[in-house]
């Protein structure tokens, strides 16, 4: 009679053969992580946008301001005063609706990079299902992104 003894191929293949599936679960928390890593990225590059679409409104409205006092510093007949009152409430308003487009408009972008981050994570294959859907999203935003990129500025 004779034992067989395993041999040292057979427990190493076993021992593998056991650990793939702690292997795809190890995996799947990698994928997550770096799904969240790269959507935590895209989504501070967009504050970043925010913060100087915000920098640049603050800065535009204090030199038109700024100007509007320096005009009502000297005495100014009634028709003068009311043309700076409506040239700074037409600015404001002005500025605001674009101000707005602008901050409309980055989160579109941050909200499509962080799609598209989701959409690597997929691989080739497999993101291929939501390809379509992103496709449409971006071409039916894409005159108002274009559109509001640039602006004519009639001060």
């Amino acid at each position: 009679m004779s034992t067989k003894t395993p041999s040292p191929v057979s427990s190493r293949e076993a021992k593998t053969a056991e650990l793939v599936p702690w292997n795809l679960f190890a995996n799947l928390g990698r994928l997550q992580l770096a799904l969240m890593a790269d959507s935590a990225s895209a989504m501070f590059r967009g504050a970043e946008a925010i913060r100087k679409v915000q920098q640049q409104a603050a800065h535009q409205a204090s030199v038109h301001h700024e100007s509007a006092a320096h005009k009502l510093r000297d005495p100014r007949e009634p028709a003068e005063l009311l043309a700076i009152e409506s040239d700074l409430l037409r600015f404001d308003m002005q500025e605001a609706a674009h101000y707005w487009q602008q901050i409309a408009t980055t989160a579109w972008k941050t909200q499509l990079e962080m799609m598209g981050c989701a959409s690597h994570l997929l691989g080739a294959g497999a993101g291929d299902s939501f390809k379509p859907a992103i496709e449409a999203w971006q071409s039916s935003l894409a005159g108002a992104l274009n559109g509001a990129a640039t602006r004519p500025t009639a001060h």
